[in-house]
């Protein structure tokens, strides 16, 4: 037995073919008579010969690799739906090339890795900057951002409506005596929190409520703790904390909980955004803001490979509608 793979030169030899002749009949688009096909498939099969997708794809101008960025699976909202969409792209005949962006960080890094790899899209869950995203225009990659947004043409955005969602828990949680919040921003550049944060500003603003202290910091565990902790000495004016994460109200819950020793929502009611799946547990049953992530990522990457088709298809902007889960952290 040889240890080497088995080329198109073996199958043909086998076959007593010519090689353009293998070729044929493994490209999707190759034309062979039912003899020929037969001939070639049996020599194939006994040598165990599979086509090399890498120089398939170089002569169908295709990777058929669509290449998804998303934020660390500390941000436990992706990897369920991501499973999802993965598997719907496989049986399509496409690949998924994931990469990894830290909370917070930029994606640029990632962009640049996937683009060695000549994807043909991209699926952006994470910020990027203009440079990044004019280098993908450049290179001729379509690309979709998920609550992200750009304003470069020909960029397409799938998001939930992260505004509309916010306002309503502000008008939610005066409606229920709630006057004096503090809203857990997170980091200053990043779109999503900002439109977070504007939402339930203008939402108080309805509701005849004071404009909210805010702070800003991490989408993480560690900086909704210490954000809390910060304010331990004004919690007894503060009604409810809203955080633009559920990861930064599950951070503050615990500092409320164990360093300050109040209850929830006896003394302070926590709102988080996102419902992920720490969010339903028993210790927290965090009121929060479910989006349809699953929704979201499949309608990107349907756009993403509309794209492919079709590059001068102009800029499409979907926005979808999330829904209020009501836990034991706040209720109205």
């Amino acid at each position: 037995m040889t240890s080497r793979r088995h080329t198109s030169y073996d199958v043909a030899k086998l076959a007593g073919v010519s090689q353009s002749a293998v070729s044929r009949v493994f490209s999707p688009s190759g034309s062979a008579s039912p003899e020929m096909r037969d001939k070639i498939l049996r020599a194939a099969k006994k040598l165990n010969y599979k086509p090399n997708a890498i120089a398939q794809s170089l002569s169908y101008g295709r990777t058929r690799i669509i290449g998804m960025i998303i934020t660390h699976f500390s941000n436990q909202i992706y990897p369920v739906p991501l499973n999802a969409v993965t598997g719907n792209l496989m049986e399509s005949g496409e690949s998924v090339l994931l990469q990894i962006a830290e909370p917070g960080a930029l994606g640029d890094d990632a962009v640049q890795r996937l683009l060695r790899y000549r994807v043909d899209a991209i699926v952006c869950t994470s910020d990027l900057s203009k440079q990044a995203i004019a280098h993908c225009i450049a290179e001729k990659v379509p690309i979709v951002l998920v609550n992200r947004k750009s304003s470069s043409p020909h960029v397409d955005h799938v998001v939930s409506d992260n505004f509309e969602s916010s306002q309503r828990v502000a008008l939610g949680l005066a409606s229920s005596g709630v006057v004096k919040t503090l809203f857990l921003k997170g980091p200053e550049s990043n779109w999503v929190a900002q439109l977070r944060y504007k939402g339930y500003q203008k939402g108080c603003r309805e509701a005849g409520m004071p404009r909210p202290l805010t702070a800003d910091g991490q989408f993480t565990y560690e900086g909704g703790y210490e954000t809390a902790m910060k304010y331990s000495d004004r919690i007894g004016e503060i009604d409810a904390i809203v955080s633009a994460n559920d990861t930064m109200a599950i951070g503050a819950i615990d500092a409320l909980v164990y360093e300050m020793g109040l209850s929830i929502p006896g003394d302070v009611r926590i709102v988080g955004h996102n419902d992920s799946p720490e969010a339903r547990l028993k210790p927290y049953q965090l009121t929060t803001i479910r989006q349809p992530m699953d929704a979201m990522l499949k309608k990107a990457t349907e756009l993403a490979l509309q794209r492919i088709e079709n590059p001068d298809l102009p800029s499409t902007d979907i926005i979808m509608a999330s829904e209020l889960v009501l836990r034991k952290s706040a209720v109205w």
